[in-house]
């Protein structure tokens, strides 16, 4: 058992793992495996066998596997073929359709069944999107070593062609389960956890032929928002898809962080600046939720441990880079159609009889609470938002007012 020992500290050193986190893998506390190690005290008889294979699962892989899990771009540029060539690296040609397109647009292709989804038009306004699944990431993914590219020089690209990206997920695949999913509804049901969401949702899938669990999930935020966090026992996924047993199932748990829209683009843009796919991860994680030992409205309340060892010495990811808030553009589309015809009027009377009415109606207005801070938010990265204010501009424009 002592060889055991040895053989432990040296798996726990190859994959650079703190005593800690490696205690947390296998299935025991810290105290115990280094004991373990130094040959002070055996493993217990009742764990050897999970711990070994446990260390079998870690010599195939890491435990835990960073992923983009979806993606979904928009181009500006009508020519498909070249974007389809560009970006996934095979012909035109592979894709099925023409099918029923959406959104306006003319006509949609695809590969496979769940590959990608191109929709194109021949009208420069739409454009062409290309939208990627799980196993379209993968493909692309593939071809990424006979490019020299990753992940981060394939969202560079994006932008060198005048991409923008709408939506992006990034996924963790627990392949040791680091985390119990059931306990976590458990301490959301405690309120043991503090979060930036205002929403949690938890299922429950029971397969009411069998009377089998199809597994649980936590998801934090509403489906409407431009951000969603989702924590599923992926391998109970695999058993209903696949017909498999869990324990057959390679990922126990995955972990995936949903973006839309501007959320979207700035964490594709944090990819880019910090080339780290795992962190960033991390990072996002630690910045919306914290798992608490007891209710967060205690003033005990400390992180839960095992959360703690999950999130490891990773820090806090908040996405701040700005983005014009949604009143802003009501507040523009109002002007621009309910508004914008009595102005004109007040104008033509200034004019005709030499007065300065509109002049005098603007400066008398007083703004309130949150036009003062879109205006604070504005004036502290005037670069950043006068592009996006050009663009919002320019799509309630492209609809004048009528009469």
């Amino acid at each position: 058992m002592e060889e055991l020992g040895v053989y432990l500290k040296q798996t726990r050193i190859r994959y650079h793992y703190t005593q800690t986190k490696f205690a947390t893998y296998i299935g025991i506390s810290r105290s115990l495996l280094s004991k373990i190690e130094c040959g002070s005290r055996n493993i217990p008889k009742n764990q050897l066998a999970d711990i070994l294979d446990r260390l079998s699962w870690l010599t195939k892989h890491e435990p835990l596997e960073a992923i983009v899990d979806y993606l979904t771009i928009h181009f500006k540029t009508t020519d498909y073929k070249e974007i389809i060539q560009a970006f996934v690296g095979i012909g035109f040609e592979f894709l099925a359709g023409p099918l029923n397109a959406r959104h306006g647009y003319d006509e949609k292709y695809q590969l496979g069944r769940d590959y990608l989804s191109l929709l194109v038009s021949d009208k420069p306004k739409l454009g062409t999107v290309l939208e990627l699944t799980g196993t379209g990431c993968r493909l692309v993914e593939s071809r990424f070593s006979e490019k020299n590219m990753d992940w981060f020089s394939y969202l560079t690209k994006i932008k060198d062609y005048q991409g923008n990206i709408t939506r992006i997920d990034l996924s963790l695949n627990d392949y040791a389960g680091f985390l119990d999913i059931p306990r976590l509804i458990n301490k959301v049901k405690q309120q043991e956890f503090k979060s930036i969401f205002h929403t949690v949702d938890i299922h429950t899938g029971l397969n009411v032929t069998n009377n089998e669990s199809n597994g649980d999930t936590i998801y934090f935020g509403s489906p409407k928002s431009n951000t969603r966090i989702c924590f599923y026992q992926k391998n109970y996924e695999q058993r209903r898809k696949k017909h498999i047993a869990l324990e057959d199932s390679e990922i126990i748990n995955r972990y995936e962080l949903r973006f839309r829209h501007e959320r979207a683009e700035q964490v594709a843009l944090e990819l880019t600046q910090a080339n780290d796919l795992e962190t960033t991860i991390f990072e996002l994680l630690n910045y919306f939720i914290t798992f608490l030992d007891r209710p967060a409205s205690s003033k005990n309340a400390q992180i839960d441990k095992r959360w703690a060892t999950f999130i490891g010495d990773h820090g806090k990811l908040k996405l701040a880079t700005p983005f014009i808030p949604m009143t802003f553009e009501r507040s523009l589309n109002w002007l621009v159609h309910g508004v914008a015809p009595t102005l004109q009027m007040f104008a033509q009377i200034d004019q005709l009889v030499g007065t300065e009415l509109l002049p005098t109606i603007i400066t008398s207005g007083q703004t309130n609470d949150q036009q003062d801070t879109i205006l604070r938010l504005i004036k502290q990265d005037k670069k950043a938002y006068k592009k996006q204010i050009r663009q919002i501009t320019h799509n309630l424009l492209d609809n004048p007012p009528t009469n």
